[in-house]
């Protein structure tokens, strides 16, 4: 049943976002413009095109956005553990959820690849492009200390992290949220 429901929701999406995308905003775009593209950026025409002009691009984003509640669901969890909120759960038990994250880690650089590679000049001309490109490596990174610190280890029901370990959950969480807001921004915040 579940099944079902997610291939009825995956079709409607799919019909909403084609849709969406055939909506011609002219307050966005110049006068007859209908790719922005740039041939001096690096990407062909012909691949931008091809991208944008394919109806199965549409699932891609949706598997992006899943690709980030993923992410951001685990690490969620995870640093909150961290922090003490969930202090009758062992740390351990709370690591299992990782794999989850990094799944959506890889969704989201394969999805995010395709959709810069659909749009390349506007997403490396928004402002909000860059600081989420910048945090993306942090938070990702700084998700390693979770699985290599000794001291998240022994951390037992009941016990509550080291300082350290809780900057670091501060860090990441912060950078995964920016990371995300600035990937939602992207379509609103032009220069």
């Amino acid at each position: 049943m579940v099944l079902v429901l997610a291939l009825i929701t995956l079709a409607v999406l799919t019909e909403t976002g084609i849709r969406g995308g055939e909506i011609n905003h002219s307050e966005i775009r110049a006068a007859g413009e209908i790719l922005r593209t740039d041939p001096n950026i690096g990407w062909s025409v012909f691949t931008e095109q091809m991208i944008n002009n394919v109806i199965w691009f549409v699932p891609w984003q949706t598997v992006h956005f899943f690709g980030y509640t993923l992410v951001f669901v685990t690490v969620l969890v995870v640093c909150l553990r961290i922090l003490g909120v969930f202090k009758a759960i062992p740390f351990p038990a709370v690591h299992r959820l990782l794999p989850l994250g990094v799944a959506g880690v890889v969704m989201n650089v394969f999805t995010g690849m395709l959709m810069l590679l659909a749009d390349t000049g506007r997403y490396i001309n928004e402002p909000s492009f860059w600081p989420k490109m910048f945090f993306l490596p942090i938070g990702a990174i700084a998700v390693l200390y979770f699985s290599v610190s000794d001291d998240l280890w022994r951390v037992r029901a009941g016990d509550a992290a080291t300082v350290g370990a809780k900057a670091v959950a501060v860090l990441v969480l912060a950078s995964w949220i920016i990371v995300i807001m600035g990937g939602r921004l992207l379509p609103y915040v032009t220069l």
